[in-house]
């Protein structure tokens, strides 16, 4: 089988994409194909590589074409759709082609720029010296060496400046980011009319985004390599769910016609109780799931969500523990909930489990340890079901070797501390205290949190000593 795609897309250059990972393929590039499809948006997509590692070689040879194939079942049987997405440009390596990348911001009708990074990927901290002539590692850091050349080509020109769309599952995203590159640009001590232009002609949207993206479908890759009759490497498959939320209403309709489509696009004035909403029921339902479901053999978020004590436990832990501390209706958080483990339950669906324990860490401390902070205060006492899962994250880390789990994806720095604190316990308490006091993981002392260090202690020597599922079913009485 071979490709019958002959060229690049030729469209004009109207989207600089930071990252091609399956998430922002799915999502953006096919929402992107659809607007150039369905409307007059006419845009080409520039992706460039945020990091040194890797090249997108298996993009750059498919001339940046690639499948979506969108899951339209039920659960219970499987129905699917294929859109061949073909609005990529190029794709560029900075670290490889500096001059390259810089040239991009000499084009004029580049006015969008979307990243997806990670939520690690916004870090605020400059970490050289001015350099102009080689890319920095740092993403904000790049992006602001982008807009000051994008400055000085055309003069301060304030009809130049992008609406910056970053999808990074940070809160207010787009504020954060902003605040970002006005750091980076004042450490190297950049212009104030520099300054001024990233302020007042730049728009930064806060933004939150929604779609289940498992990846590419090996399961099923020869039988739609012979539907598509080409061998699509960078094939993705995702649920037919989508939305995206993002503020500055007035700025986003007038310039991209999602409202002459079908997508779920919502433009408010607000981002924020959308983010609160989602964050902590879905991503937080995620975050809770992984090392519970791994240390139990399982593979699948559908798999942990047919299981009747793990399931149990996340729908308690989401209706008793997070929903109540979310100011929207209820009936409305309800529904978001029910929807949210009818899409978990979907088994055409394999969302691995071992991808969502990247950077679990981080992910615990944005998304559950509010509502840890939030029910403690209202209860005052330890929500059981939201710290357990904190428990249950670091069993698996420190004793990952001698379970059925594959190798968990976590930063190696942070897998040989917490396992060297493990060997240098003096019992369980003192290894909770360790853990909850390092600062670097939590950004704070979690001691602190009357009540937590115990039940963490209490819970690590039950999932160690009887395994998960007595743990469990204690939990659930």
């Amino acid at each position: 089988m071979s490709s019958d795609f002959s060229n690049w897309s030729k469209r004009p250059p109207k989207v600089l994409q930071f990252g091609a990972g399956n998430f922002i393929r799915a999502f953006v590039d096919w929402m992107i194909d659809i607007l150039n499809e369905k409307t007059d948006f006419n845009a080409g997509v520039v992706v460039v590589k945020p990091t040194p590692q890797g090249d997108y070689q298996p993009l750059r040879a498919q001339e940046g074409k690639f499948n979506v194939v969108i899951d339209q079942s039920d659960g219970t049987s499987s129905d699917y759709t294929i859109r061949q997405i073909n609005c990529i440009n190029e794709t560029i390596h900075p670290f490889n082609d500096w001059e390259r990348f810089k040239q991009t911001a000499h084009w004029p009708e580049i006015r969008f720029i979307i990243s997806n990074t990670t939520e690690q990927g916004l870090n605020c901290q400059p970490n050289r010296e001015l350099n102009v002539e080689s890319a920095p590692e740092n993403f904000p850091e790049l992006l602001t060496l982008w807009l000051f050349e994008r400055f000085s080509a055309f003069q301060g020109d304030e009809e130049k400046g992008c609406v910056i769309m970053p999808l990074e599952l940070v809160e207010s995203n787009g504020n954060t980011l902003k605040q970002c590159l006005i750091k980076c640009a004042s450490h190297w001590s950049l212009p104030d009319l520099f300054l001024k232009w990233i302020e007042d002609h730049n728009h930064f949207c806060n933004s939150l985004v929604d779609r289940i993206v498992p990846g590419f479908p090996s399961d099923q890759q020869e039988k739609l390599w012979r539907r598509i009759e080409w061998k699509d490497e960078m094939m993705v498959r995702c649920e037919d769910y989508h939305y995206w939320v993002m503020d500055n209403k007035e700025l986003i309709k007038n310039e991209i016609p999602f409202h002459d489509t079908e997508l779920n696009v919502n433009l408010v004035e607000d981002v924020a109780i959308h983010r609160k909403i989602k964050v902590r029921v879905l991503n937080g339902a995620h975050t809770a799931m992984v090392p519970i479901a791994l240390m139990d053999g399982l593979k699948f978020v559908s798999q942990a969500m047919n299981h009747s004590l793990i399931s149990e436990y996340i729908k308690r832990m989401v209706l008793e523990e997070i929903l109540p501390f979310i100011e929207a209706p209820e009936a409305e958080l309800e529904q978001f909930a029910s929807d949210v483990f009818k899409r978990f339950r979907n088994a055409n669906i394999q969302h691995h489990l071992i991808d969502i324990s990247l950077q679990s860490i981080t992910k615990f401390r944005l998304r559950l340890l509010p509502t840890i902070k939030e029910y403690y205060a209202e209860h005052h006492k330890t929500p059981p079901l939201a710290s357990g899962s904190l428990a249950a994250l670091m069993a698996l880390y420190i004793h990952q070797s001698q379970l059925k789990s594959p190798e968990i994806k976590a930063n190696p720095e942070n897998l040989t501390w917490i396992r060297q604190a493990w060997k240098e316990k003096t019992g369980y308490d003192d290894f909770a205290k360790t853990i909850l006091g390092n600062v670097e993981f939590w950004q704070e002392n979690l001691n602190d949190i009357p009540g937590l260090t115990d039940c963490f202690a209490a819970d690590l020597q039950q999932l160690i000593e009887v395994g998960v599922n007595r743990f469990l079913q204690e939990k659930l009485g």
